[in-house]
């Protein structure tokens, strides 16, 4: 069991992600926001629950993910997720 936070980072690398978003909310300081994964099903995950629990806790739609943490989510930016920090493409 000690090998688990290893076997959920492995699945950031594995290849399961294929878009990252990055969201802030107006109720959050300055600076601070969420990490989004989107699966190649389209599934979205937090960055936090996937390192806390692997892929548990997906999410159909922003808007769900905006019930589940009682927020308003705003866009900053989105790119495609190919597992490594160099080999992400940035989207305009």
């Amino acid at each position: 069991m000690s090998d688990e936070p290893e076997k959920r980072t492995d699945l950031k690398r594995s290849g399961v992600f294929t878009k990252i978003y990055w969201f802030r909310s107006p109720s959050l300081p300055e600076g601070k926001g969420f990490i989004v994964f989107q699966d190649k099903a389209g599934f979205l995950y937090l960055r936090k629950l996937v390192e806390r629990e692997g892929l548990a806790t997906p999410f159909s739609s922003v808007q769900e993910i905006e019930m589940a943490i009682e927020m308003r989510l705003e866009l900053v930016r989105e790119e495609n997720y190919l597992g490594n920090e160099g080999d992400r493409e940035a989207k305009p």
